[in-house]
């Protein structure tokens, strides 16, 4: 089989087929998976098909082992009409013009799969050339609990100091008292807590608390909005992926991040979301 017409994804052996399909449907949860033959009918005009048993021939048009788990995505070929101006990173892979649409939507599935799953993703194409992307998963740092239960700025504060015991708590009022009565109690509509992580303090956390109406796909199966949310991210965002950090300190980062979000699901017994609003729960935080 050749795969100029197909994106792939490719992830390692340990990875289950059920793990794909539980993925896809945290996110795309009414789409039609059938589990006996391995095709999911992500849309009228694209499916996923897989594991896909391997010849020696796709190992090296793909350029991975024998015993890796691979999926193909079948679909629309739908591009942009000029070529990309940007440094964007799937432009190299793209010189003529960039997916958009269907085609843009089932690469982004197929990269956020390969994120979670610490695999990687071979773009349709001319398989003479590099077309393998492999995502950075801790470059997505950022996970979010939602739960029924509201925790004060005190109480929230403390949750995280069990965890990273350097933390302040911001209190941010999006009512205007000047409007409400004197009698009247002062409803607290969303705050902020941060906490300096064992990095140092120029990696500082952030936990922002909101009340959603809208809820991800993920958590809408389970739960019924309004509920709250617990933001978990680092301050500065941009810098996760800033090649001038090193590594070790962002893999730091990203574990004290987890812990604060897992931290966060024990008080409130809440649901998690990755970066990429797959589901995650609190061992897979915790690393246990």
């Amino acid at each position: 089989m050749t795969y100029t017409s197909a994106h792939v994804l490719i992830a390692d052996a340990h990875t289950e087929p059920t793990d794909v399909f539980t993925l896809i449907r945290n996110v795309r949860p009414r789409i039609e998976v059938n589990t006996d033959t391995g095709r999911v009918q992500l849309s009228r005009h694209s499916h996923l098909e897989g594991p896909i048993a391997l010849t020696e021939q796709d190992c090296a048009q793909l350029e991975c082992e024998r015993d890796s788990v691979v999926f193909a995505l079948w679909g629309p070929t739908d591009r942009e009409s000029t070529p990309p101006v940007g440094d964007g990173p799937l432009d190299a892979f793209f010189p003529h013009g960039l997916p958009i649409k269907e085609e843009e939507r089932n690469i982004e599935l197929l990269l956020a799969l390969a994120r979670r799953l610490h695999g990687s993703v071979r773009l349709a194409g001319d398989t003479s050339a590099p077309r393998t992307v492999t995502p950075d998963p801790d470059q997505h740092a950022v996970y979010t609990v939602f739960s029924s239960y509201w925790l004060d700025p005190a109480l929230c504060a403390d949750t995280v100091r069990q965890v990273m015991p350097e933390v302040q708590s911001h209190e941010q009022f999006t009512l205007d008292a000047s409007t409400i009565a004197a009698d009247e109690p002062i409803l607290l509509d969303g705050y902020s807590v941060t906490a300096t992580l064992a990095a140092g303090p120029d990696y500082p956390a952030e936990v922002v608390v909101l009340v959603e109406d809208h809820l991800p796909p993920a958590v809408d199966q389970y739960a019924q909005a309004p509920l709250i949310s617990y933001l978990v991210r680092w301050v500065a965002p941009g810098s996760v992926g800033d090649p001038d950090v090193a590594p070790h300190v962002r893999a730091q980062v990203v574990r004290e991040l987890e812990r604060i979000a897992g931290a966060l699901m024990r008080a409130t017994a809440g649901i998690g979301i990755d970066a990429d609003g797959f589901l995650v729960t609190e061992s897979q935080l915790s690393g246990t």
